[in-house]
């Protein structure tokens, strides 16, 4: 029990995530999700360039049960079962936003299910913000946009040192006596 949490309390310090379940129950496999989230936001990026992908969390889907897996979970790892996808994002508005979520719903989902082989049972968006040009022209993604602000995402987003940097900021060290 005791491996269990060091194992859990490494990977959220990692800024790994949660294990996700690829396939079903009896396949016992599992996907972390930081490389879910990374790998979701190149198609997105390839799919539809206009948009710039914010806070991404992938959880089990509340509409649909999990299945009982076949062999115990790993720490931090969900159930077997539907997926579902919550993401931000912002995009110009030369595009009917419908449309342009309605693109990203899309490279999300396929590439969820055919890149990953994640089984999706929805992904639900939420604009958060108009871009005054394309989001390619921005001069690179803003850190903050790359997670949910959090340092262990900012690490995987932007580099270890940037992301020591940040938490230090957060919690500045006690000043020596």
């Amino acid at each position: 029990m005791a491996a269990d949490r060091w194992a859990q309390a490494l990977r959220h310090q990692l800024g790994l995530g949660r294990l996700l379940p690829l396939g079903d129950a009896a396949d016992a496999a599992w996907l972390m999700e930081s490389a879910a989230v990374t790998k979701l936001r190149e198609a997105a990026s390839r799919e539809v360039p206009q948009v710039r992908l914010g806070r991404m969390r992938i959880s089990p889907s509340a509409a649909e049960g999990a299945a009982s897996s076949v062999v115990p979970l790993p720490p931090s790892g969900l159930p077997p079962g539907p997926l579902e996808v919550e993401a931000d994002f912002a995009a110009t508005a030369d595009t009917p936003l419908a449309s342009v979520g309605e693109q990203l719903r899309t490279a999300l989902l396929t590439a969820a299910e055919q890149e990953l082989g994640l089984r999706m049972a929805t992904v639900d968006l939420r604009v958060t913000d108009l871009l005054d040009r394309p989001a390619d022209d921005a001069g690179g993604a803003d850190p903050a946009a790359a997670g949910d602000g959090r340092p262990e995402e900012a690490a995987h987003a932007t580099g270890h040192e940037e992301a020591r940097q940040a938490q230090e900021e957060e919690h500045p060290p006690a000043p020596a006596d």
